[in-house]
């Protein structure tokens, strides 16, 4: 028998030699693992955050190579620390909930969901890194690097909300992105500025046209200045 399951019997067990109701037993012995499995998932994040994540830093700062630190600073390994609770709930969630199909269910769903956000946060931090790393070197210092990032920090938000909305609805991800195609015109007419600005935010950046200290004189525009951040608006 797993752990967790003997932990449950042995609270039921108890609590029913004091003659308590069996199935008031069974629902307090429920409700003893599910405490313990957050508590287990607390400490599981306690240690990762405070002891793991603190022992790479401390080891990142002896490195001579400047991509760690830049990892350290976009909070990478911080970031990872929060998958911790998930596999400690992905680990003891089928003892606790096994008996009841749609709590398991939904406890899933829940952490799947936890983990969508914290992937999204990990891909996030390591794109900041990627673009700390890039100014910081003289053979890529004037690259658009930041354009590059915010487009595929767009992309990966819109790809993580059909995911969210997937897992919510229980439906594929593939069948929701085939609904959004009826939806194409409308979003196409009604953000037609927005999507224009960000073609030409992409433009500008694939094709190198501007850099940092460049420049540019548009009188029409008012504009006269040096270039001091290319990104998307």
């Amino acid at each position: 028998m797993r752990i967790m399951e003997s932990l449950i019997t042995w609270i039921r067990e108890l609590l029913t030699g004091y003659d308590i109701p069996v199935a008031d037993a069974a629902l307090m012995g429920t409700l003893g693992g599910v405490v313990v499995v957050l508590a287990l998932a607390w400490l599981g994040n306690f240690i990762a955050k405070r002891i793991i994540v603190s022992a790479v830093h401390q080891i990142v700062k002896l490195t001579k190579s400047d991509w760690d630190d830049a990892f350290v600073e976009s909070r990478v390994f911080t970031r990872l620390s929060h998958l911790v609770p998930a596999m400690v709930i992905n680990a003891f969630g089928d003892d606790v909930f096994g008996k009841t199909p749609d709590m398991l269910s939904g406890v899933n769903s829940a952490v799947n969901i936890y983990l969508i956000f914290i992937l999204l946060s990990v891909f996030f931090g390591i794109l900041d890194a990627i673009q700390i790393i890039s100014e910081r070197r003289k053979n890529t210092a004037g690259m658009p690097i930041k354009g590059f990032s915010q487009a595929l920090k767009l992309l990966s938000t819109l790809l993580g909300v059909i995911l969210v909305l997937s897992t919510i609805l229980g439906k594929s991800p593939i069948y929701l992105l085939s609904g959004l195609g009826a939806l194409t015109a409308v979003l196409l007419l009604v953000f037609r500025d927005a999507i224009l600005g960000f073609v030409a935010g992409i433009m500008i950046s694939a094709n190198n046209m501007a850099r940092v200290g460049d420049w540019i004189e548009m009188p029409k525009a008012g504009a006269d200045g040096d270039v001091i951040d290319v990104s998307l608006p």
